[in-house]
């Protein structure tokens, strides 16, 4: 190979390196994983505070009763009182089959619906 010919492949390669490590530390955030939930156009954004998190990064899912409805957007911990504080955008249905589905639950198990929402 020539020297020239060398030279242009070892810059092509540094440069594809170089690229990648730019994608690799942060470019890649905005990319949605497969299976996720579909937060179509306008997703309504909220904030939520755990006492106990493990192992919980951004682009994780959101699930209710393993359903995937939304994905973790950010993530801060108060350094004062170490609660961890979660962006989360998450998709709001208000399909009339939904919101009958969820009629129907709430009248049949009651003490379930009123465990999740933590009455």
């Amino acid at each position: 190979m020539s020297r020239p010919v060398l030279t242009v492949v070892l810059l092509s390669l540094v440069s594809l390196l170089a690229s990648g490590c730019g994608v690799l530390s942060g470019g890649l955030r905005g990319v949605d994983l497969p299976g996720g939930a579909d937060l179509g156009d306008d997703p309504y954004e909220v904030t939520v505070e755990f006492s106990d998190v493990v192992d919980l990064v951004p682009q994780s899912l959101v699930k209710v009763n393993d359903v995937p409805v939304g994905s973790v957007t950010t993530i801060a911990v108060d350094p004062h009182s170490w609660v961890a504080e979660h962006g989360v955008r998450v998709t709001i249905l208000d399909d009339p089959r939904c919101v009958n589905l969820m009629e129907e639950f709430i009248a049949a198990r009651p003490e379930l619906w009123n465990e999740d929402i933590g009455v």
